[in-house]
């Protein structure tokens, strides 16, 4: 069985990419574009509930299981990510570095860069064990 995530990004696009690269270990079950829109959502599915509007997503919107982790991409400044780590029990995955133009959707080859680290984030996760962990992790 596939392992819950949550993705935000600025990018659908790119958030598709990332979906189809992680598979099949992982399962976006949501994707959230907005740093507003995650700060209500996030809460709710890291407990397993449901968002109250979820059809404009390309998650899966499996919600029967709580998501296990939260995938954030460059737009997401540290105070939000610190604060949303403080809220949630499950790790927050944030970049090590931008790849690309942070104002414009990034080039295919950045994109595919991107998403390969986030999968590979995601599973050092679960080979050290953290994958339950709060707190702030890179990929």
């Amino acid at each position: 069985m596939a392992t819950p995530i949550i993705l935000c990004g600025k990018f659908e696009q790119v958030g598709q990419v990332v979906k189809n690269t992680i598979q099949p270990e992982f399962e976006v079950v949501h994707f959230i574009s907005s740093p507003e829109s995650g700060q209500t959502t996030i809460p709710l599915l890291v407990k397993g509930e449901a968002p109250t509007n979820s059809s404009d997503n390309i998650g899966s919107r499996n919600y029967a299981v709580a998501s296990k982790a939260v995938v954030v991409g460059a737009m997401y400044d540290d105070a939000w990510v610190e604060n949303l780590a403080k809220e949630v029990d499950v790790p927050v995955l944030r970049p090590e570095r931008l790849v690309g133009n942070p104002t414009g959707p990034p080039d295919a080859a950045a994109v595919q860069a991107v998403a390969k680290r986030v999968k590979e984030g995601l599973q050092k996760l679960v080979d050290e064990g953290k994958l339950g962990q709060a707190g702030v992790f890179w990929y």
